[in-house]
């Protein structure tokens, strides 16, 4: 299964410190895709850190549902370059056809334009 969604991020809060370094609490809400014709919306709220190295560490919970009624969550965890990378996705609280991914991590990766406020997100679950 194959998941793609476009995104844009909007800044709840954020703290940025002489060292360089920048703390937010991220949020947004997108539409998404997936190779079995499904579509729906999901939103995402966590923590982000930006070291003064441009290093990120993030850690958000997103829910989403499809065009069905079915619906699913995401931890997504990466620690990579902040305008791309790849990291951890893990399904959580999932419901219909989600329940057989419940508690599966799978590999995903995401691109950031424009000062990392747009950008494109893919995962690849085997």
């Amino acid at each position: 299964e194959c998941d793609g969604w476009y995104l844009s991020e909007d800044y709840l809060f954020q703290f940025l410190y002489e060292s360089g370094e920048e703390i937010t609490i991220l949020s947004h809400s997108d539409s998404w895709e997936d190779s079995e014709g499904f579509y729906g919306s999901l939103k995402c709220m966590g923590p982000n850190k930006i070291s003064s190295t441009n290093e990120v560490e993030l850690n958000v919970f997103c829910e989403a549902y499809d065009n069905k009624g079915d619906t699913f969550g995401l931890n997504l965890y990466r620690s990579s370059e902040v305008n791309a990378g790849t990291g951890m996705a893990t399904y959580i609280n999932t419901s219909g056809k989600y329940k057989r991914f419940q508690g599966k991590k799978c590999t995903y990766a995401i691109t950031y334009l424009n000062n990392f406020k747009k950008g494109f997100y893919k995962h690849i679950c085997k």
